[in-house]
């Protein structure tokens, strides 16, 4: 039977709906993803005349010297397969004829907000009242993991294959519940172009098999139909192409050892609005991270899901518990721990059903009293404190972003003002900055400016400057008191006179000072010769 068939068991002309705010008047239609966006802009804004960072030299221009169908059918120079997204980037290279900050960093904020709307109309479509919904959304849009994913350029896959992934779910929802086979047309497309975006989406057939769960347990349809197997076989013929596409080989699994920090830092997302006290810890904590998050979070999850079981909202501890473990299952089983512990935005997906589970927590309080208000207060405080630590962390890291972007601004601008052929010599780049006081118990929290196996020529050629010789290395003799804390260098390790003897020739060296953060020419005399 097609899902256009698959009528609902309690008719009416409501019945299914998704999202549920087609229920409502246009003005308050518009306005939950209107303030939701103008929430994302606000907060992320900044990102818009950011430098590109991270590993934008190699991705975005990627696509520069390929045609469409060398994307599509092969992966050279990379690990993954990723094409949609490079498709993007060339051609928006193609339109604007220039790699401008603003537009690239418009994409993953506009799917942010985007994604945040999502996760208010999944948790209005599954029963949350609008304002958990609204929470939900708020959650998402703040997740602290987020500060990589979103103003980040190069991370469009994280935004782009969750907007897709909702939008598969979504219209299948929409499918199963009476309005359409060609709900289920779109779903299996929107299904089609995640798995180009990340192969991360091969769960969905998982996802949709949980939609199902849903659907017969809440006795919306009247029976479950093996729709997913639909999802997986879509998910097994793509699995197919990938071993097929070249490209980088790379173990497909991670060494069994690295599934025990893995699993503590999926255990660590759970809890990150408990997570982000962990600067306050007493000493004795900070010294044990890992006996912490282990000793805390497990009894901390046991505890919600036997709450949410004990009110009889034991199907919200599987859609929170759920998502969060099918949407990091590929991360934890095939990335080693020294690759997860830098990269909290590989939890963007799974942050959705994170969100939804926290704010579920409402469904909990008792349904009058004095006991209510208790209760009510101190999630309103939890909430609060949330939400509050998490905008202080993310300004945090908005002033690192800010800080290498005027660095690489600058070094665009000295490129720019050398002559064609002229070599350039760069010294003390820092390819990224820690902060000073670990946010978290596990992985790191910092923002890389541009990474030791990105060029800065690669680098400052995406960010506008022209076709120059350039050289980075790092020389901590030519720094008073040396290296710094919290700074890692870019480019390989010299010595004043190797340094001395690489200028030789040069039109120019440049060297970064710390104090305050600025480039500065370094004279002949300064290197010794």
């Amino acid at each position: 039977m097609p899902p256009a068939a698959s009528a609902p068991v309690a008719a009416s002309h409501t019945a299914g709906r998704w999202p549920p705010t087609a229920r409502l008047g246009a003005a308050r239609h518009w306005l939950v993803p209107v303030a939701l966006a103008a929430l994302v802009f606000a907060v992320y804004g900044p990102a818009l005349g950011w430098a590109f960072l991270y590993d934008d030299g190699i991705d975005l221009a990627r696509g520069e010297t390929r045609g469409v169908v060398s994307l599509l059918t092969s992966a050279e120079g990379a690990y993954y397969y990723r094409p949609l997204p490079f498709l993007v980037w060339k051609g928006l290279h193609a339109l604007l004829g220039r790699y401008d900050p603003f537009w690239f960093h418009l994409l993953p904020l506009l799917l942010h907000a985007a994604n945040a709307w999502l996760v208010y109309a999944v948790g209005r479509g599954l029963g949350l009242p609008s304002g958990a919904a609204l929470l939900a959304a708020g959650l998402f849009a703040l997740t602290p993991f987020h500060y990589q994913a979103v103003p980040w350029a190069g991370a469009l896959f994280h935004p782009l294959v969750t907007t897709l992934l909702l939008a598969a779910l979504a219209a299948y929802w929409r499918a199963r519940t009476g309005h359409g086979q060609r709900w289920l047309a779109a779903s299996l497309a929107a299904a089609t172009l995640a798995l180009f975006t990340q192969e991360y989406a091969v769960t969905l057939g998982l996802l949709i098999a949980g939609a199902e769960w849903l659907l017969w347990r809440r006795r919306r349809v009247r029976a479950p139909r093996p729709y997913t197997l639909l999802y997986g076989a879509l998910a097994a013929a793509f699995a197919l192409w990938w071993l097929a596409v070249p490209k980088w080989p790379r173990p497909l699994l991670a060494d069994p050892l690295a599934q025990a920090p893995n699993g503590l830092y999926l255990l660590q997302a759970l809890l990150w609005p408990v997570a982000l006290l962990w600067r306050w810890a007493p000493p004795a904590l900070l010294a044990q991270p890992t006996v912490v998050v282990a000793a805390v979070g497990i009894p901390l999850v046991a505890l919600g899901t036997g709450l949410y079981g004990r009110a009889g909202r034991g199907e919200w501890a599987v859609v929170a518990l759920g998502w969060a473990a099918i949407t990091a299952l590929p991360v934890l089983a095939t990335l080693p721990w020294e690759y997860l512990r830098d990269g909290p935005r590989l939890y963007y997906l799974p942050s959705v059903g994170i969100a939804l589970g926290w704010a579920a927590l409402g469904l909990l309080l008792p349904p009058t009293g004095g006991r209510r208000r208790v209760a009510l207060a101190a999630l309103a405080l939890l909430y609060g404190a949330a939400l509050g630590h998490s905008v202080a962390f993310l300004a945090e890291r908005w002033r690192f972003y800010a800080e290498g972007s005027a660095l690489l601004h600058e070094a665009v601008t000295l490129a720019q003002a050398a002559p064609p052929g002229a070599r350039i010599v760069f010294v003390n780049l820092p390819a990224w900055r820690a902060p000073e006081t670990p946010a978290l118990p596990l992985g790191t929290t910092g923002v890389t400016y541009v990474p030791e196996y990105v060029l800065l020529a690669q680098a400052l050629h995406v960010n506008g400057a022209p076709a120059r010789p350039v050289e980075s290395v790092a020389c901590p003799d030519v720094l008073a008191g040396g290296w710094p804390l919290h700074y890692g260098p870019h480019g390989r390790r010299v010595g004043r006179e190797e340094l001395a003897a690489l200028s030789a020739g040069a039109w120019a060296v440049y060297a970064v000072q710390y104090h305050p953060l600025r480039w500065e020419r370094l004279a002949p005399a300064a290197l010794g010769s």
